[in-house]
This record gives C-alpha cells, sequence and structure tokens, in this order.
C-alpha cells in the first residue's frame, strides 16, 4: 500500500499502514516523479522530496519517525553522478560526506533501533536489517564511486545496492540493475516491471567541483570542470542536471575563468546553484 507525502510529510488520513516494511524517498526533481511513485510495488510507503530544499535532512526527519518499525529496505531515487548523489537541493559526494556525516550516522541508529522490533531478522552477517537501494546513475561508477559507497555504508550501517551504469529508458542507454553491492544482500526493487519498462528518462546529474576549464576525457576520476560537464551532458541524450559541489560550497567566491574557448549546451540542461 502506497502513500504519498508532500512537504511537511503529513500523512493521507485515507490511505494508512501500520506496519511498514520499506520506504521509498523519490526527488521531485526526478523527470516523471509521478508516475514513479503511482508504480511502487505493495507494502511500501513513498515520499516525495522537496526538490527545492536539503534532501538529507527531509529523509533524516522522515526516518526519525519510523524507527519503531521493521524498515527492511530504503530506496532513493533522485539524479546521480559517480560517486554522488542530488538529494533536493542537496551533493551528498565524497566531498560533503564529512559535512553530513552526523546526519548519515543518525542513519545508522535509526536502521538499528528499527532492527530491535524484530530480533528474529538480525543475522551475524548484518548489522542492521535495512537495506539503502540508490536508484541514480552510475553513483557507483569508478574508483570514486566505490569509494563513495565504502563510506556511506560505514556511516549509515547499512547494505547497499547502486548501479555503475545509467538508470532508466534503454532507449537512453539505462536500465534498472542495481549490480554493485557492498555485502551479500537481496535486491527487490521498488517499481513494478511495466512502470520501469514506461519510464521515460534516466536518472544522471553532473557535479562540477573544479574551478579549472579543460575537459580531461575522465567522468570517473572525481574531478568535473564545467566544461566537462557541459560536454558529457551534450554526449547524452535527453534532459541532464549540471550541479555544483566541492570547492563550490564554502563561502569562499570561486571563480571560472574559460581558457578553452566558448561553451556550447546542444541539449536541454538544468544548471543549479550549490547547496551544502
Amino acid at each position: 500500500m502506497a502513500i504519498l507525502h508532500t512537504p511537511p510529510f503529513q500523512l493521507n488520513s485515507i490511505i494508512t499502514t501500520s506496519y511498514t516494511h520499506s520506504l521509498v524517498f523519490i526527488d521531485t526533481a526526478v523527470e516523471d516523479y509521478q508516475n514513479l511513485v503511482n508504480g511502487i510495488i505493495p507494502d511500501t510507503e513513498v515520499f516525495v522530496i522537496d526538490s527545492t530544499q536539503n534532501g538529507v535532512e527531509q529523509i533524516t526527519e522522515i526516518l526519525a519517525t519510523r524507527a519503531d518499525q521493521n524498515l527492511s529496505s530504503i530506496h532513493i531515487v533522485c539524479h546521480g553522478a559517480p560517486g554522488s548523489l542530488q538529494l533536493g537541493n542537496t551533493h551528498l559526494g565524497l566531498d560533503t560526506l564529512e559535512y553530513h556525516s552526523q546526519e548519515l550516522q543518525q542513519w545508522q541508529k535509526i536502521f538499528s533501533a528499527s532492527s530491535k522490533t524484530d530480533k528474529s531478522l538480525v543475522t551475524s552477517a548484518t548489522k542492521s536489517v535495512a537495506n539503502l537501494l540508490i536508484y541514480g546513475c552510475n553513483v557507483a561508477s569508478g574508483d570514486v564511486g566505490a569509494e563513495f559507497l565504502a563510506k556511506l555504508r560505514q556511516l549509515t550501517g547499512a547494505n547497499i545496492a547502486a548501479s555503475r551504469q545509467r538508470i532508466g529508458n534503454a532507449a537512453l542507454g539505462g536500465n534498472w540493475e542495481l549490480e554493485v553491492h557492498t555485502a551479500d544482500m537481496e535486491v527487490n526493487l521498488a517499481f513494478a516491471e511495466t512502470t520501469r519498462e514506461a519510464y521515460p528518462g534516466v536518472l544522471a546529474t553532473f557535479t562540477v567541483n573544479n574551478t579549472g576549464d579543460t575537459d580531461d576525457g575522465n567522468a570517473n576520476n572525481g574531478i568535473t570542470t564545467l566544461r566537462e560537464a557541459i560536454n558529457l551532458a551534450n554526449a547524452t541524450a535527453g534532459d541532464d542536471t549540471i550541479t555544483f559541489g566541492g570547492v563550490f560550497n564554502d563561502t569562499t567566491q570561486d571563480i571560472i575563468t574559460l581558457t578553452s574557448g566558448q561553451l556550447t549546451i546542444t541539449y536541454d540542461v538544468t544548471i543549479l546553484g550549490t547547496g551544502a
């Protein structure tokens, strides 16, 4: 049974659930997010994340209200890039994990409290019954992706599944395989097969974290200039999102000087400001 929560996350009084095993968080910046909401599997509670607000805080707030339930899986649907997620207006990546560490450690406490409500679910192989499934393009790609998942697992205590590939429409090079796991785990997707097959987009974003103006041609090394992000967006069909993270998250003014010529955007691209 699905429950749609919209800010400020008030419960729909007509549709209720007393015992939820799976929670799904869907960022409203995701293309056609409403159809994803409508296409989740039974016995799943779904929340929409306001794309103009801090997504990490929104998830933390909601998880805190579910600590007394047996949470078997948490699903996060948002735009992604190697080693990073765009949650609302907030970039969560290797460069910001420390900044968000207290909130992520709170997730671990909530997962642990949830597991204690049914001790039969706890095995010696896992610290928590919660699996964290991340639907975002290329999140697990490259060394930066592997390091991000390892550190995220350490902070949250959850077993994590993500993908090295694009998530979404096959015609745009996507699929729904979360093939990278941080531990032995059973991966049950939150969306019906018909919903996955009909989804028109992919969950890609590109995060600028360097003030240089060159494209080194390596999308997986954790260094992305604005020029490289635009080139990556131009090379992929469909709409894309470019965000700013890393050095752009502090209070120091950052300037990008174009030394390599004019920037050209050939596809629909949304460029978002910083948001720690």
